[in-house]
């Protein structure tokens, strides 16, 4: 037996209210209303509708005030939102489109219409609700797989490591000793890597599931971005001792970026670069201006990836982990795209297996006015 899905209604002529109320229960709805913003918002909070249907013009808050209130909040961001309104000229439809509504039906209203929207739009929710929920179950499952051997790997060495240190101080040499402790201070670093990725991809979840976060991020702006990368491109190929393989082409601009999230869009891109292509092999790292957009371009000439592999990148997502010995959780490309998603950037990849792999990143640029 289904559960009824539930319609909040706001409108504060009575006569219509109750007419919307019977409308929809006898099309086999739950139905809760109010009778103004600050109420109709209240009940949402309390309630978690399906679906909220409100006027623009009600006392306490306006529709839009009411739907500013709504997507502020996490629990009830992603409500669909329609306006039902007597307000129908092009600057009231804008508005509303722009503030998120899903959608705009004029008074009157024909009730097909009406009943129709309404249907639509509850599907597409179970639908966004059903997919959302197949991506936690997939990033339950690879998280399991992945985080054990992540934490468990670097965590043996440091206590092995210094187990036998504190055992075995008197009788062990110091060159033994430094070479114990670099490894303890390495697995330390990887330990805190993938922890520091696990809260920064939560974070950034929570920033995508906001617009008002969002926003709040897309008014930042990273200049000089050509010497931003080129000295982040220098450290990564310092670390793995392949200064000899990077190959830098990039132009200045500013770009409409957090940086530092920037900064992990960079390092990522260019890790993945070096970490899945051996000694000797170039990793090249350029950057060009396309239609008001810094298109950033990192390319390998490493392991590479056939095209169901890109296509089944995902979160804790690794390929051939019992070919290739690797450190990571695989989380980091998947960073780097909600990072893109945020600034409503691009990103593109492009392999062919044991030949190259190019990865693409559009951001927009910054515009001073």
């Amino acid at each position: 037996m289904s559960t009824k899905q539930t319609i909040l209604v706001i409108e504060d002529e009575k006569e219509i209210l109750d007419d919307l109320v019977k409308i929809l229960t006898l099309s086999d709805y739950n139905v809760i209303s109010a009778g103004d913003g600050e109420e109709g918002l209240k009940m949402a909070i309390e309630s978690h509708p399906d679906l909220i249907l409100s006027d623009i013009l009600i006392p306490g808050k306006t529709g839009y005030e009411l739907l500013r209130d709504i997507q502020s909040v996490p629990e009830t961001s992603t409500i669909p939102f329609l306006f039902l309104s007597a307000k129908s000229n092009k600057f009231d439809v804008r508005e509303a489109m722009n503030l998120g509504a899903d959608d705009f039906i004029t008074k009157p209203f024909d009730l097909d219409e009406l009943l129709g929207t309404i249907k639509i739009r509850l599907e597409k929710k179970v639908k966004r609700e059903s997919h959302f929920s197949q991506k936690i179950e997939n990033l339950q499952t690879n998280l399991r797989k992945t985080m054990p051997h992540e934490i468990r790997t670097p965590l043996n060495v440091i206590l092995g490591f210094s187990e036998f240190l504190m055992k075995n101080n008197k009788n062990i040499h110091d060159a033994e000793a430094m070479d114990m402790i670099s490894n303890i201070y390495t697995s330390g670093q990887r330990l805190q890597r993938t922890f520091e990725n696990y809260l920064l991809y939560a974070n950034l979840e929570l920033i995508s599931a906001s617009s008002n976060e969002k926003n709040k991020f897309q008014q930042h702006s990273t200049f000089m971005a050509d010497v931003f990368i080129k000295e982040i491109a220098f450290n990564k190929a310092i670390e793995y001792s392949r200064e000899s393989d990077l190959t830098l082409e990039l132009i200045d601009s500013a770009l409409k970026i957090y940086e530092d999230h920037l900064r992990k869009v960079v390092e990522e891109l260019i890790d993945n670069s070096f970490k899945f292509s051996e000694i000797g092999k170039k990793v090249v790292v350029k950057s060009k201006i396309t239609d008001n957009l810094y298109v950033l371009e990192v390319v390998d000439e490493g392991r590479g990836m056939t095209q169901s592999q890109i296509e089944g990148l995902g979160e804790f997502v690794q390929f051939d982990r019992t070919t290739f010995e690797q450190q990571g959780t695989g989380l980091g490309l998947s960073i780097v795209r909600r990072i893109v998603d945020i600034y409503n950037g691009q990103i593109e990849i492009q392999s062919f297996p044991d030949k190259f792999t190019k990865v693409l990143v559009c951001l927009p640029i910054y515009f001073q006015e």
